[in-house]
């Protein structure tokens, strides 16, 4: 009557359609999961989850050669007194 061997009956592309669906939005949501977790890409909120102190940033920044042997110690001083 259509043109088709079944009318508004059963198909199988419809089964491999879903399927391919629900891969796909599972595929999606775990890419965007792992790009928000991901901690080399900047996100704003992600920083505070994060909890460095102050001895840590300072070590860090000693050993990336921002701040002077001297200056670590003042500044090691300081947080520790």
């Amino acid at each position: 009557m259509y043109g088709h061997d079944y009318v508004y009956g059963f198909s199988p592309f419809h089964a491999i359609g879903t399927i391919f669906m629900a891969f796909f939005w599972l595929f999606f949501i775990l890419v965007v999961i792992k790009v928000l977790r991901n901690e080399r890409i900047h996100v704003p909120w992600t920083h505070s989850w994060r909890h460095e102190n102050a001895m840590d940033i300072i070590k860090e920044r000693y050993a990336k050669g921002e701040i002077t042997k001297e200056q670590f110690h003042e500044m090691k001083k300081e947080l520790e007194g």
